[in-house]
């Protein structure tokens, strides 16, 4: 039942977004680009370890016109408590933007991506590996700075494995 409740209210806010987003895009006469890349530093915190991660993304607008883009996401990430904690992440990703009516120029970005994590652990004598399942929901904004460049931030968070993950990072974006 919660399940369908989740589902529900998924499709519905999906369906609100896209309504919001075609009535900036009629308003607005913001850029689009058919790929954009990525460079994202971060922080990074798995369960109760905090960290640093570098995402970098490659995507791809399958629909002309508009503001969707899908590809694949690539990140690293490091702690150290009291030991060493990496996780390479390989997420294909989903994401949409759209300009806001009052300023074209500000983005608001929602996402999902999901795919396997490897992790490394080592520390007090022990060492483990292993790959995971993660799936982060990307709220974000985008400014663009010029027809080519935009700088933002999202805030990821999810579930890897069985642990609460959240990877807030800052955007770097370039047409391609």
């Amino acid at each position: 039942m919660l399940k369908k409740l989740f589902l529900t209210l998924c499709v519905v806010g999906i369906i609100q977004s896209s309504n919001v987003a075609h009535a900036a895009r009629a308003a607005s006469s913001s850029h689009h680009a058919d790929a954009v890349y990525t460079l994202s530093p971060g922080l990074m915190m798995l369960g109760g370890v905090f960290g640093f991660s570098v995402n970098s993304y490659i995507g791809m607008a399958p629909i002309a016109g508009h503001e969707f883009y899908i590809g694949g996401d690539v990140g690293v990430g490091f702690a150290f408590p009291g030991g060493f904690l990496m996780e390479i992440a390989l997420l294909p990703t989903a994401w949409y933007q759209f300009a806001l009516p009052e300023n074209n120029r500000l983005r608001i970005v929602t996402g999902l991506s999901l795919g396997p994590s490897i992790l490394v652990v080592s520390g007090g004598g022990f060492s483990v590996s292993g790959v995971a399942f993660e799936v982060l929901f990307r709220p974000g904004f985008l400014y663009q700075l010029n027809p080519s460049t935009l700088i933002g931030g999202d805030l990821k968070f999810g579930i890897l494995g069985s642990l609460f993950v959240f990877k807030p990072q800052v955007n770097f974006v370039f047409s391609l």
